[in-house]
This record gives structure tokens, sequence and C-alpha cells, in this order.
């Protein structure tokens, strides 16, 4: 746990989350069901502070305006939004499945989950982490985690929502999870949602997360998703951010014997938008399929940081990435696979692909592979590419004027992965 007297005061920003966390502990905005969290959390951050250029998980995000950022912490908004600001962001389909979360709280009130019940049962995180499999999974995910963000989170996070699909079951629409930030109304505030899911053993849901509101606020989640045995959860991510927007998401997905996970990303907008996925393929003929299609615009940031582990044999995992790039900005995807001695008869892609649309455009790949078994079928490959001048020639020669011929074959290359999306409200 971490001793206040020996915690740094030099004028660091680390020293600047050690004093914030000081004054939320101290005034009782934290909860104390999450203390063994919130502290661990803090003394492992402070240990090895915020991450530099050198650091993997990193190395490709400029998070320099971010760290130098005061942030304030709030759990829950200042002000109570009105349902009209839920209902205008809930998904076709999911009026009667939708978890509204408010900056970093679960609000029953806004929420809707009528055509859960008997299927899927809903608490508070800070009402279920005291033991069981909810408190084993948030333990582990703290003891693994290496990112200094997703530590934040576990450090200020004051609670959250559980999601317990029970066995056997069959959702006819998918859960929303609708994180809804509102204005800052002062500081610029950080928020850290927190969901902890589990996909029991044959059943078989849909997960659509999506983040809503005004820019201003630095919205840093983490999503813990079990995916138990013969279960099969299809997940959908969607930010559509506002141009001042800041958002970093960790998503952590264990995946056991004839599991399946089949994942889609979309994001376009945003001054700082990150994604870092952590899954493990832990039985035999688990599977993992994750897609994702990213759209920063003017000098924004989308950047993905993936691993994933072969922990046994007979995996599968296959991992598609397209990025469409305008004016001045910069995506990067860094993903490795890795296959642990034993795991025979791997298989495994992934693929990066770049639409740049813009000579001040960057985009940074960076696919890997490390396979410690043998038998295994793994491949990896990144491209970067302009629209093709003679699929253009062909479109124009047919009547078509030159922005629309352009536009077509810019939503082509993007509908290639938002088609995959299973949901079609959410496609």
């Amino acid at each position: 746990m971490v001793n206040q007297a020996e915690t740094k005061t030099d004028d660091t920003p680390e020293s600047a989350v050690s004093e914030n966390f000081q004054k939320l502990q101290g005034g009782g905005k934290l909860n104390p069901a999450m203390s063994f969290l919130n502290s661990a959390a803090l003394e492992r951050f402070l240990s090895t502070g915020y991450p530099r250029r050198a650091n993997e998980l990193f190395s490709y995000v400029n998070i320099k305006e971010l760290i130098a950022t005061p942030f304030a912490c709030r759990y829950g908004p200042a002000a109570e939004p009105d349902a009209g600001a839920v209902r205008k962001n809930i998904v076709k389909g999911c009026e009667g499945s939708v978890i509204v979360i408010v900056d970093g709280k679960f609000n029953e009130k806004l929420s809707n989950v009528d055509a859960l019940k008997g299927s899927v049962e809903i608490k508070p995180l800070e009402e279920s982490v005291s033991s069981g499999w909810v408190r084993r999974r948030v333990e582990e995910s703290l003891n693994e985690e290496k990112d200094a963000f997703a530590l934040l989170n576990s450090a200020f996070t004051a609670g959250g929502v559980v999601v317990d699909i029970a066995e056997s079951s069959r959702l006819d629409a998918p859960i929303l999870i609708l994180h809804l930030s509102t204005a800052p109304n002062g500081p610029e505030v950080m928020t850290t949602p927190r969901v902890v899911a589990r996909v029991g053993r044959g059943a078989k849901a849909g997960l659509l997360v999506k983040y809503a509101g005004p820019g201003g606020n630095f919205v840093n989640s983490f999503t813990d998703i079990a995916v138990e045995e013969n279960a099969e959860l299809n997940y959908s991510n969607i930010q559509l951010e506002p141009d001042e927007g800041r958002r970093f998401c960790r998503t952590r997905i264990t995946i056991k014997k004839d599991g399946k996970f089949f994942g889609a990303n979309g994001s376009s907008g945003g001054r700082l938008v990150r994604n870092s996925y952590e899954v493990l393929l832990l039985g035999e003929g688990a599977e993992l399929g994750f897609n994702s299609v990213a759209v920063p615009g003017g000098g924004g940031q989308a950047h993905h940081f993936v691993r994933v582990r072969h922990e046994a044999e007979g995996c599968v995992s296959n991992q598609w990435f397209r990025n469409i790039l305008t004016d001045s900005a910069r995506a990067s995807t860094n993903t490795t696979v890795k296959v642990a001695p034993g795991a025979r008869e791997t298989k495994s892609t992934q693929l990066i692909n770049n639409l740049m649309l813009s000579p001040d455009a960057r985009a940074d790949n960076k696919p890997n592979l490390m396979i410690f078994a043998d038998d295994v079928n793994c491949t990896h490959g990144a491209t970067i590419a302009q629209l093709n001048d003679n699929e253009l020639f062909y479109l124009r020669s047919r009547g078509l004027p030159d922005e629309f011929a352009r536009s077509v074959l810019i939503s082509s290359f993007a509908r290639s992965i938002i088609d995959r999306v299973s949901y079609t409200p959410a496609r």
C-alpha cells in the first residue's frame, strides 16, 4: 500500500497524480470498497511513472500535452443529464438493453435492462468486488498490468458495472454500454469508467460499447471480458469523438476452450484516441477475430496497441486494421502475436492497411510474431497506399464527378471492415 509520507513531493507529473489521489481520498471521493485496488495501482504507477518514448506501449503516441494537463478527477457528473441525452445515443434495437455510465459512474436510473431479465445480471462493481469471480478478475488484471494509464484507471476508479451473462443464454439484441460524458464545467476532467463482463459457458451474446458526449474530458476507460467455454461474444466498439476529444480504452479479454470473441472497432475524429487490447487464448480451440477502421482527421491521432497470446493448441486469431488518414492526422498500429511453447496448430494473421489522403499524414505499422512452438501457420503484413489513379480514371470515365469517385473508393476501403460487424444498426 502507499505510504503517503513517502510519496513523491517533487514538481513532476507523477507527484501531481499523487497529490490528486490524496486530495480525493481525504475528501471521501473514493469508495472504501475499491481501496484495495486504488492504493495498489497508485503504488505501481508511482514506481514506474508515465511512459517515455522508449516505452514500447507508447512509442508512437504523443502524450506530452496529455501529461502536462492538470486534469481534475471526477466520478459521476456534476449535474444529472436528462433522458434525452441518452435517447439520442441509443442504437436501434437496444432500447431495453442499455447500460448507461455517466462520467465513469453506472447510472441505474437512466439505464433500461428490461429485455435482459433472466439472462443477464447487472450490478455496480463496488457492490460485487469484495469476493467471488469479480474480485479474482480485478486482482488478476492489476497483477498483469503494465500500462500506466490503465493503472491510473485502477487508482482513481470509485466503481463501475458488472455484466454477468448466464450460461447457455441467447440474447436477441446486443447489450449497449453507453459511456456518456458531460461538459467539464470548470477544469478539464479525467473520468475512469470500468466494466467487468463475463459470458457464461455456452452463451451467445452481443456487446456494443459506445462513447458519446462533448469534448474537453479525458475518458480513460478499462473493460475486462471473460469468455467462458463454448461461449461466443460479438463485440463492437464505436467512438465518434469530437475534434477535441481524448480517450484511452484498455480492453482485456480471456477466452477459454472453444470460446469465440469477434470484435470490431470503429473510430472517427478525436484529438487523441488510443485503443489497447490484451487477449489471452487460454483453451484449446479458442478463437479471436478482430477488425478495426479508424478515420482520424485534422491533426488527430488514432493508435492501436494489441497483444494476443496463444496459450493452448489449435487456437485461431485474425486481425485486420484499416486506417484512413487526411490532413496531418497520425495513426499507429502495433500488434504482436505470441505463440507459447506447446501451442501447436496455431493459426494467426495480422494485416494492416493504410490509405493516405494527404502528404502531411503519417502511419506507423509494427506487426510482430513471437513463435515458441512447432506446427503453426502465422502471417503478418502492412501496406501504405494512396487512391489508385487507374480506378479513379475508370470511375470518372463512366461519368462520375471526381469528388464522388474519390468518395466511392474511400468508402469501399472502409466498408470491407464495417460490413463484418454482425449487428446491422451498429454497422
